[in-house]
């Protein structure tokens, strides 16, 4: 396992346009108060490449089976 900074470093490489779309949409829809704006963005940004994939596949799954 690489060190913590290289991993935050690596993970923070693999963003891209449609994890930066993600996190803007998940933004303009949060409905709670964030009190350290800073830290929710990053967080969010360090996430994305791990989450995004997953979230479409159960949009995906909602959308075909969530009906049964």
């Amino acid at each position: 396992m690489p060190a913590l900074p290289a991993l935050v470093q690596q993970r923070f490489e693999l963003i891209n346009s449609s994890h930066i779309e993600k996190v803007l949409d998940g933004i303009r829809e949060n409905t709670t108060r964030v009190w350290n704006t800073r830290a929710y963005l990053l967080a969010a940004l360090f996430n994305a490449p791990a989450t995004t994939d997953n979230h479409y596949t159960m949009l995906v799954n909602h959308d075909l089976y969530g009906g049964r």
